[in-house]
């Protein structure tokens, strides 16, 4: 029986599924994108030069991303024959608290270390976010993905946010919470993250029932799957496409405050443009997944691509901090609607009765775009000597995403 009671235009299941992003998004603000890449810098590194640092972040972003792209489908059908992504969903939000808690016993000076269990928490959270995206079709008719999708989205933005202005409050003043210095500050910021990951993860698993197992031992043949690909061309260059956008996204994610940082930003100004992104991402999540039910969420996303891609080019010039702030917030209109978008438009592609396997490859395509962009932004920082010019690798995959994108329209 479909559950007709709605808060918000959202059923329980709907509620208890999109607050898994409000609990794990703590993760990516605090520390994939907040103070990892400063205390990395500041603490664990600060006998390396800022380009030296750079490209070790970047290289622990990839890699851990490329040890994802090994095993995603490999964990991914093994999830869909036993339907139990649930269970697969709970291992790895443990094991990343787990090591999200790691990092606050990490010693000074001891890189190697902090981007070892930064990895494996990274690692985790993306292994996550392959369960949770397939029980969108549990939870959701396809009426209701872009609405659905954005509400996630947005409940991640706040709660990412509210956590991240805490663990901020925390750092600018530590004796408030008898703290004796920044550094300790941060390191129970991590584990406040690890905390709060796992507490608002329960409601999903109380309250989300998965289905039986889709799709038979056939359609979970790699064979299969491209064959598929091969006869429906278009889904192909939706997953191209994003290969390359979201590769852009997660860039600018994981090496905007890094890229700030190097450009002579004080760390208060560089948190403080990253806490209007959540709070501004609150709201434009939802309207974009309104807007996505309006007119099609193919053309909300070439809207949020455009906007990425003239802020892609501004940031190459920008010298003051209050541009960082202007670009924080053109950031933070676009940047939930378009993944939440593209997670509903891909699931428009999906051959009935076979969505967790389909997606399955859409996550790893996803997960895939992770691996070059921040290897090469640092490469290409650390080999010239200028931050500024890291900025074409976002800007070239956003160019290549517009391009590829137009051949994946829908024929109805």
């Amino acid at each position: 029986m479909v559950e007709t009671n709605k808060t918000f235009g959202l059923t329980r299941p709907q509620w208890a599924w999109a607050f898994y992003d409000f609990g794990n998004s703590a993760f990516a603000t605090t520390v994939m994108a907040g103070f990892f890449p400063l205390f990395f810098k500041q603490y664990w590194a600060k006998n390396l030069n800022p380009t030296e640092s750079t490209f070790m972040l970047g290289s622990a972003n990839s890699l851990a991303s490329f040890a994802l792209v090994c095993i995603i489908l490999w964990m991914g059908r093994w999830a869909d024959e036993t339907a139990k992504r649930k269970v697969f969903l709970a291992a790895t939000t443990l094991v990343g608290a787990l090591a999200t808690l790691a990092l606050s016993f990490v010693p000074s000076e001891s890189p190697y270390i902090a981007c070892l269990f930064y990895g494996m928490a990274a690692l985790n959270f993306g292994l996550g976010l392959a369960f949770y995206d397939a029980l969108l079709v549990d939870v959701s008719p396809p009426d209701s993905w872009d609405w659905v999708s954005g509400a996630g989205y947005a409940l991640g933005y706040l709660g990412g946010g509210i956590l991240f202005l805490i663990n901020v409050i925390m750092t600018l003043q530590p004796q408030w919470f008898g703290f004796s210095s920044v550094a300790v500050a941060v390191k129970w910021s991590f584990a406040s993250v690890a905390f709060w990951w796992v507490l608002f993860s329960l409601p999903l698993f109380k309250g989300v029932k998965e289905k039986s197992p889709e799709a038979s031992e056939k359609d979970l043949q790699f064979k299969e799957i491209f064959k598929h690909l091969k006869t429906h061309k278009a889904m192909g260059w939706f997953l191209l496409a994003f290969l390359f956008y979201n590769d852009a996204v997660n860039t600018i994610v994981k090496m905007a405050v890094d890229y700030g940082s190097a450009l002579g930003f004080e760390s208060k100004d560089l948190i403080g443009a990253l806490l209007m992104v959540q709070f501004i991402g609150f709201p434009a999540a939802l309207a974009m997944g309104a807007l996505g039910n309006r007119i099609g969420p193919l053309k909300g996303i070439y809207f949020c691509l455009f906007t990425y891609l003239i802020g892609s080019l501004l940031a190459q010039h920008m010298s003051q901090v209050l541009h960082f702030y202007l670009l924080a917030a053109m950031i933070g209109l676009v940047q939930g609607g378009v993944q939440s978008l593209s997670r509903s438009y891909f699931a428009r592609f999906i051959p009935e009765g076979e969505g967790a396997t389909y997606f399955g490859l859409f996550n790893l395509s996803g997960k895939f775009s992770a691996v070059l962009g921040p290897a090469l932004m640092g490469l290409l920082a650390w080999s010239t000597g200028s931050n500024r010019l890291s900025m074409l690798v976002v800007i070239g995959f956003f160019f290549i995403g517009l391009l590829l994108l137009r051949k994946s329209q829908l024929r109805t």
